[in-house]
């Protein structure tokens, strides 16, 4: 047999190094053990912290309205940050919400409010605080309605009001939520 070359053990050294780290960091990570809290003494873990080998939360899952069924999760990364969270908001089985999570603070969530499988709803945050929530057609993806938000208030919404994609009306909100301006605008095409 011919002699084995330097450039081929150096290759496979490296080779079995890689899958070594990588199978190590799998096994670390995979989920090991759940703990939680019965909340309401059935027996049943209403909070479940799903836990890898190294002790480290992998996801945490809720039972919101107590039905033995879960409807609310945390997905945690590889350093223990959040890095999403799936919401079943109606209690029917089917996760419609989907928020991703970025610095501890929810960047987006996407809605799918009918079980169509499209998003119909995006709702934007900074700092994790809501500041607009596009109302989506869910065939073309053209929002067909935007409303701004200010510490939970909305102040002002533009709206597409005869369906042409473009968002053609501008609606403000005053202190106690009523219209106090109605304005037409320049059409705003919101396709992506």
């Amino acid at each position: 047999s011919p002699p084995s070359s330097s450039s081929g053990r150096i290759f496979a050294g490296a080779l079995g190094l890689v899958i070594g780290v990588a199978s190590t960091f799998a096994f670390l990570r995979m989920p090991y053990s759940v703990e939680g809290i019965d909340h309401n003494r059935d027996g049943v873990l209403e909070e479940q912290w799903v836990l890898s080998r190294s002790d480290a939360v992998v996801e945490a899952r809720v039972d919101r309205n107590l039905d033995r069924k879960v409807d609310h999760v945390t997905h945690y990364g590889v350093r223990g940050q959040i890095d999403t969270i799936e919401s079943d908001d109606d209690f029917d089985g089917r996760f419609e919400s989907h928020s991703r999570v970025l610095y501890g603070n929810i960047e987006t969530t996407d809605v799918d409010t009918n079980g169509d499988g499209f998003v119909d709803m995006v709702y934007d945050f900074k700092h994790g605080v809501v500041v607009t929530i596009r109302y989506v057609h869910p065939q073309t993806g053209v929002a067909i309605r935007v409303e701004h938000f200010r510490v939970g208030k909305l102040v002002r919404a533009e709206v597409d009001t005869n369906g042409d994609g473009k968002l053609d009306v501008r609606h403000a909100y005053g202190h106690t939520g009523e219209i106090s301006l109605t304005e037409a605008m320049a059409p705003i095409d919101t396709a992506r």
